[in-house]
């Protein structure tokens, strides 16, 4: 379930070299799973800086208050170094957030967090309900509520957390180089050593449903969810999956994309 990786990002600032990222996505909750006790067992001794949480924490309406309680033993059992960061996804009710808002989890909707002293912007866009394909947020707001640079200084690094990955290529547009989705659950049941067959994002190509993906200069991390969007428990030839991402310094620079690639999968 835990799946760590080394992100090589060009121009990483030397104090984030080595940090330590924990995505969790599409927990769909329903009810009380065994899987959700793994996952809390799977992570609870990890030494992480972030956890950041991509969405669809419920599955109907209905699901809002065993969404909250599991979600909640999942804070209790890990304490990143710096902090825990969310963002929505298109299940997630208006009942779940005002539940959710009463946790530690720091919100962006459309913004960005700040870090009070390294060179960290962690940017969210909000993810409306029910939304499948054409990003439906405004990352453009959260553009503008970063602080302008001062002259000379190095430029801080940029993380956009988004549920759905449609939003890889116009975060590459905004020269943001790591972008966190999930959304696709890289098709849930899938033949065995063969293609993604559905997405659940229209327009999207099945072909970059999960795995590391490249837009010009800007990478994506596209996980797989813990949880299912039908038929609860139902995965074939497609585990849960939480990435556990480290960054590091790339030595050398990155050649750009043409089109968008999947350049890792999983």
């Amino acid at each position: 379930m835990i799946h760590p990786l080394d992100i090589q990002i060009p121009n990483l600032p030397d104090a984030l070299h080595g940090l330590r990222l924990l995505q969790i996505t599409d927990l769909h909750i329903r009810r009380h799973r065994p899987v959700f006790d793994r996952l809390i067992q799977n992570i609870r001794n990890l030494d992480i800086d972030l956890l950041l949480f991509i969405g669809d924490y419920m599955h109907h309406p209905g699901d809002e208050p065993v969404a909250h309680e599991t979600v909640s033993r999942i804070l209790a059992s890990i304490h990143p170094n710096i902090a825990t960061l969310g963002v929505w996804g298109n299940h997630d009710t208006a009942e779940l957030r005002h539940r959710l808002r009463s946790t530690r989890i720091i919100w962006l909707e459309n913004d960005v967090y700040i870090h009070e002293s390294l060179p960290l912007h962690i940017l969210g866009v909000d993810c409306a309900a029910r939304e499948r394909s054409a990003p439906q947020g405004d990352l453009i707001s959260a553009l503008l509520n970063e602080p302008t640079t001062p002259d000379g200084e190095d430029q801080p690094f940029r993380l956009l957390l988004a549920h759905i990955p449609t939003w890889l290529p116009p975060a590459a547009e905004a020269d943001i180089p790591l972008v966190l989705s999930g959304h696709t659950h890289c098709g849930q049941c899938r033949p065995p050593a063969g293609p993604v067959l559905y997405n659940a994002t229209p327009g999207w190509p099945n072909k970059l449903s999960s795995g590391i993906l490249q837009c010009r200069k800007s990478f994506a991390v596209i996980s797989r969810g813990v949880g299912e969007s039908f038929l609860d428990g139902l995965r074939f030839f497609c585990k849960p999956h939480t990435p556990l991402i480290t960054l590091q310094k790339a030595s050398t620079p990155i050649q750009p994309t043409d089109t968008t690639t999947c350049i890792q999968k999983w």
